[in-house]
Parts: structure tokens; C-alpha cells; sequence
């Protein structure tokens, strides 16, 4: 897989430290944000044979650029779609290579090993289909501003 169809995996890595998170409005750079340590869950559930996956990341996160002028609440959604989107994209990617990338497979082994028995197909065990990653909740929490001051609502200042 190329680099730039990873970009969702340091958000289920409990090795990443900082993440750097380019967002952008109108195709132009609006904002970097810095993540930091971002923590996450998967909730493995079964319906009529089949696996499914719910994630759910929490990460907080820095300013580190600000180039247009955007609320707290407005870069916080924004980030939180971007993340959603590469988490997904990522895992599309690579069900397509036949790779179970974010180890979804082994979550449900660890939490109902009996379903994942009568699922799992093919040489490597794969329990995923297309549809498999179900939600992905993400929820950033802008804890440095930095130098920006960020309103609730109404505009930011620099």
C-alpha cells in the first residue's frame, strides 16, 4: 500500500505520540492541527453471521497553524471528519488488498472467539466485508490554542 492510503492508521496506533492534521476549506489550507496520543475502542458485533466494527477515538489536539478564521466548534468538526475520512478511506484500501488493517479480526477473536470461529474465511482468517467498519466516532478536544484566541462561536482572532 502507498503512503498516502495510510493516513488513518496513527489514529488506531497506541504507538503514535503527534500527529500532524492538515484541514482545509474551499481546497485551500485553513488550519494545522497537532494531535497528540490519541486513544481509541473497537466494538466488535455480529449480526446474522457477519462482523461488524465500531470505533470510537478521542484525541486532543494543538494549533499550530491558523490561516483562516474559524471557531473552536468549526475546527473541531472539521477535524473530526478528516479523521473519520482517513480512518475509513484507509480501511477501504486495504479491504480491497485482502487486509484486515486495523487488526479488527483479532478484537472480535479477543471479546467473542466462538462467532469469530464460524466466520472467519480463507487462509489469513478474514471476518471483514465491504460494509464491515459500521461508526467511527471521533471526538477532538482543542486543548492548546496556541497563540490563536478561538471563540465558542463568532470569529477567531490571531
Amino acid at each position: 500500500m502507498d503512503l498516502k492510503d495510510l493516513s488513518g492508521m496513527p489514529w488506531l496506533s497506541t504507538h503514535t505520540i503527534r500527529v500532524p492534521l492538515d484541514l482545509f476549506a474551499e481546497e485551500k489550507l485553513a488550519a494545522v492541527l497537532v494531535a497528540e496520543k490519541p486513544k481509541y475502542e473497537v466494538t466488535p458485533i455480529v449480526k446474522l453471521n457477519k462482523a461488524y466494527f465500531d470505533i470510537s477515538v478521542k484525541v486532543k489536539a494543538g494549533i499550530n497553524e491558523l490561516h483562516t478564521d474559524l471557531t473552536e466548534k468549526e475546527l473541531t468538526q472539521m477535524a473530526q471528519e478528516k479523521i473519520e475520512e482517513q480512518i475509513r478511506k484507509t480501511y477501504q484500501t486495504a479491504f480491497k488488498e485482502g487486509i484486515d488493517i486495523y487488526s479488527l479480526g483479532e478484537s472480535l477473536y479477543r471479546k467473542h472467539s466462538h462467532q469469530w470461529k464460524s466466520i472467519a474465511t480463507g487462509k489469513q482468517q478474514l471476518v471483514l466485508n465491504q460494509d464491515s467498519l459500521r461508526h467511527v466516532k471521533v471526538e477532538v478536544n482543542i486543548v492548546y490554542p496556541g497563540r490563536y484566541k478561538l471563540h465558542e462561536h463568532g470569529e477567531s482572532t490571531s
